[in-house]
């Protein structure tokens, strides 16, 4: 090969290396803006999580306390009134 043309296939190389690293970086800017979205995202469904709606939060305003002592016995009752209605 004719040193023009090595001069110029290197040239070429460079040119390939250069669009290459652009792409490169375009790539790792939209990786980072997505990233950055799905954690405001799940940021979101997070809040909206530990949020109670009003609905809830009535829900709880007009609920009535039990007589249960503890959960165990309130499955007993469950269960019972089950077998009650089989």
């Amino acid at each position: 090969m004719s040193e023009k043309m090595l001069h110029n296939n290197l040239e070429q190389i460079k040119k390939t290396i250069n669009k290459l690293q652009n792409k490169i970086k375009s790539t790792n800017k939209k990786i980072k803006n997505y990233t950055k979205a799905e954690q405001a995202i799940r940021q979101a469904l997070l809040f909206r999580l530990q949020t109670p709606t009003d609905e809830t939060v009535e829900y709880i305003k007009n609920s009535q306390t039990t007589d249960y002592h503890d959960h165990d016995e309130l499955l007993e009752d469950l269960q019972n009134e089950n077998r009650q209605e089989s």
